[in-house]
């Protein structure tokens, strides 16, 4: 959650942890997860917001408005970098993995139940989730007072192209027109661009 305070002390395996938590949830408990999947848009939101950092030389008043973007947990003397993105590309490359959730119990096999669910993943369901997320990180991208690094960008690109499979093509229409500017749409057709890249290179 943004915060106007700011811990000293550099936790970033707190911000890993809370990624793992996260990627346990969406692997082993599919089924939980399926049910609270505006929470999950909310959470990476937040965690695309924890990578930020403020751009060099601005004033005191906009330097506030950067920093008070940030986590309690997120020290603005020591900021999160690629190691940490690389915990969130994860989170949402863990959307496309096929699983199948941890709750049959040993009480259903003694009753004679039988475990017949099908591996799924969370892709389809999430579909209409992924543009406002991609959506938030692209306006992170554009704006003026705030900077990520090339580090941290290309750290994310496999989540960002695991939100784009999971919107579609329907939903990359949709995301253009109601919620980016002129600049953002710029950066969304790049990143779409890289993403057929891959997309059509994993084909051949």
């Amino acid at each position: 959650m943004p915060s106007s305070t700011h811990t000293a002390v550099h936790y970033p395996q707190l911000f890993v942890h809370i990624t793992s938590i996260a990627v346990a949830l969406v692997r082993l408990r599919r089924d939980l997860v399926a049910t609270t999947l505006p929470h999950l848009g909310f959470i990476l939101n937040a965690l695309f917001r924890s990578l930020i950092s403020p751009r060099t030389q601005l004033g005191a008043r906009q330097l506030s408005q950067i920093t008070d973007m940030l986590p309690w947990c997120v020290s603005t003397n020591n900021l999160l970098g690629a190691n940490e993105a690389r915990a969130v590309a994860r989170l949402l490359t863990t959307l496309q993995a096929k699983t199948v959730p941890r709750n049959f119990t040993s009480k259903d096999r003694e009753k004679g139940v039988d475990d017949e669910r099908k591996a799924d993943s969370l892709m389809k369901a999430f579909s209409k989730h992924a543009g406002p997320v991609l959506g938030s990180y692209i306006n992170i991208l554009v704006n003026a007072l705030i900077s990520l690094s090339s580090d941290v960008r290309d750290a994310l690109e496999p989540g960002l192209f695991a939100l784009c499979e999971s919107m579609g093509e329907h939903g990359r229409d949709a995301l253009m027109v109601s919620m980016l500017d002129a600049n953002g749409r710029t950066v969304m057709k790049s990143i779409w661009r890289e993403y057929e890249k891959q997309r059509y290179a994993g084909e051949g």
